[in-house]
């Protein structure tokens, strides 16, 4: 068998496969709950866990969030999957716990450079979920698992202020999970230049 490398020590101080310990940290901190969701097949969630978290642009960022880092691989995570169903790996979920649920603020999938994670991060801090409620609620629709009604809630939130990149972006990936893909290629066909690099 080939040899494991280990990855870079990250920057972030990721608690590993264990949601319940860093939810209870953010909840005790008051801090927002960042995780990585990733398997170790995945090229797209190695490259990030060498390259990116590694990287020195995000320590201003270390203490700002709560970091988890969960093997969707691994049976200790079934609990947290059965929360937050993943269907793309990576998947990133910037999460407020609270004692009365925890609401999805944040979802992105695929690869980002550290620039954009750290943009994306400081996007999220310095903004309130409250500013842009239908993307919040459809995000936490996706998260969840409703994927149907998190079409919904996308088409909804396209012309929200501020929320059309992320809400296409959601909308073209709840589509295909739905194996709507006819609709998911002409969506994307029509509005690529808006979604990013996603």
């Amino acid at each position: 068998a080939p040899a494991v490398v280990a990855a870079p020590p990250s920057v972030l101080p990721f608690v590993e496969n264990d949601f319940a310990q860093a939810r209870t940290q953010a909840i005790k901190s008051g801090k927002l709950l960042f995780v990585d969701a990733w398997a170790l097949w995945c090229h797209t969630c190695l490259s990030m866990r060498n390259f990116v978290f590694p990287d020195a642009q995000l320590q201003p960022l270390a203490d700002k969030m709560v970091y988890a880092a969960i093997d969707t691989e691994q049976p200790s995570s079934a609990a947290f999957l059965s929360r937050f169903p993943i269907s793309s790996w990576p998947t990133f979920l910037i999460v407020a716990p609270g004692e009365q649920g925890d609401q999805v603020v944040a979802r992105w999938t695929g690869a980002m450079s550290a620039k954009e994670l750290s943009t994306r991060l400081q996007s999220v801090l310095g903004q309130k979920a409250q500013q842009q409620p239908l993307l919040a609620k459809a995000e936490a629709l996706a998260a969840a698992g409703q994927t149907q009604q998190a079409v919904q809630q996308y088409e909804e939130a396209l012309d929200e202020p501020g929320s059309r990149p992320r809400a296409l972006l959601g909308l073209i990936q709840s589509l295909r999970a739905l194996g709507q893909y006819g609709r998911c290629a002409n969506l994307y066909d029509q509005s690529f230049l808006q979604v990013g690099k996603s």
